[in-house]
């Protein structure tokens, strides 16, 4: 009987001890871009048990399943703007020794242009590293304030760092738990001590015991509803002092996604938050929005806003400026105040008969579908137009959405990354495009970012991650919404993603864009 339960132990203690050694010692599986030997991210494994694996930002799974260790198992690579080149009869996957403690690699083939890097923000960033026991290069590899996903970045030089702002944030217990008042965190200039612009970024949040903190606190914080920020700008005082301006939209809940207030808000450092400045009509013609980009015009320096579809705002970069709103001025080929509307509309010529655009107070921008319905309406010819992008090599023209421009010091050109509208997926498509001048004209473009269905948005190039301008890094909104997509990509799903461009790449070469219009500065 004694013998009986010795034995009986020692089985339980060998069965645990192989247990423990399974779980200790995954399998490996390395994803590799074929060009870089770099590891892809959000690459999707499907086993031969139809098991869905996602590899994390340094291209790993640790797979960990039992029942197929010691077996040779099925697996198949997919991920958007990659191939994986399998021999015939092999249904687009390939084989694997799983073995616990060893390793594979598998190699795909980069078919766009711009390459995914890491997964900025959420939950297991890098989940497979820490479960292989290898190390991450980010400090919270896991989950940082308890953030598992977060909507559209802000970003801007602030105090020697880098100030970010989100969007809407979700929460691991409710998805109606999440915070919908701005999500704020900082991280170092990958310049400045912070890591590598290709590795990741260590962001350390504004947060309130185990969760991020709201970040707005538009009058005093009775307004209910959602809050998203635009325009985040670093703005000096006569006496050289930084301020943190925003401007503010209180959305309404559910499918309208109404703006029923706007204002001009400004970080509190002491209580850490945005505080309100002043209120704004949301009848105004002139609404500022976008992501803003420093420029130098006559001595003078503004920031530049720009929207979807190429609309364009602008304020001078003083904080007295800034916090007026009376002040900013839009982009326009109009002579009329007020609303945008084909039915008076005069269009501003030279005395050659030129299209002119400017800079008017008080005026409706005139972005992308504005100027294609004054070209409907018979008042602007197409070549008139100064945001009228297309394929340089086919010549077909596209939708631009979310834009974002920035002055490039290796080209010597002011560069545009604009999301595409109704392209080859809804809202996946992302385009490079060249200017002279921050306002235009945008005409030819390429095709650098691709998501079969998904959804990729808000994309925000990121110059101060390398100065010299030899690699672009932008980042977008990584989610199903607005796609036709029912199954989101695990930890993915709803958050930032990484990519960078090489501009010494030969496709990235493009013809000088022109337009038959006089653009003032």
């Amino acid at each position: 009987m004694v013998s009986g339960k010795i034995g009986f132990i020692i089985a339980a203690f060998c069965l645990h001890s192989l247990c423990s050694l399974a779980q200790a010692a995954p399998f490996r599986i390395h994803v590799v871009d074929a060009a870089t030997s770099r590891g892809i991210p959000q690459v999707v494994l499907e086993s031969s048990l139809y098991t869905r694996h996602v590899t994390d930002s340094n291209g790993l799974v640790a797979y960990d399943d039992p029942a197929a260790m010691g077996r040779d198992v099925f697996f198949k690579p997919t991920s958007d703007g990659y191939r994986f080149d399998a021999p015939p009869l092999a249904m687009g996957g390939t084989t694997l020794k799983v073995e616990p403690g060893s390793s594979a690699s598998i190699v795909m083939q980069r078919e766009m242009i711009a390459e995914r890097l890491y997964r900025i923000t959420g939950a297991g960033i890098f989940r497979d590293t820490v479960a292989l026991g290898e190390r991450a290069p980010i400090a919270e590899p896991m989950i940082n304030s308890g953030v598992i996903g977060q909507d559209s970045t802000l970003c801007a030089a602030y105090g020697g760092k880098l100030f970010w702002v989100w969007g809407d944030t979700s929460h691991f217990a409710h998805p109606l738990k999440g915070n919908f008042r701005a999500t704020a965190a900082m991280s170092e200039l990958p310049t400045s001590g912070g890591l590598a612009a290709d590795r990741g970024v260590d962001l350390s949040y504004f947060s309130k015991g185990d969760f991020v903190q709201p970040m707005v606190n538009l009058h005093a914080g009775e307004r209910s509803g959602v809050f998203w920020l635009s325009c985040l700008m670093n703005v000096p005082d006569s006496a050289g002092g930084e301020h943190l301006l925003a401007w503010c939209n209180r959305i309404e809940p559910g499918a309208s996604m109404r703006t029923l207030e706007r204002a001009i808000v400004e970080f509190d450092p002491a209580a850490e938050e945005f505080k309100l400045v002043t209120d704004y009509p949301t009848t105004a013609a002139l609404q500022p929005a976008g992501h803003a980009v420093l420029v130098e015009r006559e001595g003078k320096k503004y920031y530049y806003f720009t929207h979807a579809g190429g609309q364009q705002t602008r304020v001078e970069a003083t904080y007295a400026a800034a916090k007026d709103p009376g002040v900013y001025e839009a982009l326009t080929c109009l002579e009329n105040d007020g609303e945008f509307t084909t039915v008076d509309a005069r269009i501003a010529r030279d005395d050659k008969g030129r299209a002119v655009y400017k800079w008017r107070k008080g005026a409706a921008a005139t972005g992308y579908a504005e100027q294609k319905q004054l070209v409907e309406a018979g008042l602007l010819k197409e070549d008139e137009c100064i945001v009228r992008p297309v394929d340089t090599a086919s010549g077909k023209a596209f939708i631009p959405h979310g834009c974002s421009i920035a002055w490039n010091a290796h080209r010597k050109r002011w560069t545009m990354i604009t999301s595409e509208l109704m392209g080859t997926s809804m809202l996946g498509e992302a385009w490079y495009l060249e200017a002279d001048k921050p306002e235009g004209p945008w005409v030819y473009g390429i095709k650098v970012i691709t998501h079969d269905k998904y959804t990729w948005y808000n994309p925000l190039q990121h110059p101060e991650f390398d100065p010299s301008g030899r690699y672009i890094y932008v980042e977008g909104t990584y989610t199903k919404t607005f796609s036709a997509v029912e199954t989101p990509t695990p930890y993915y799903d709803y958050n930032q993603i990484m990519y960078r461009l090489d501009l010494d790449d030969e496709r990235l070469k493009l013809p000088l864009s022109t337009a038959a219009a006089q653009i003032l500065d």
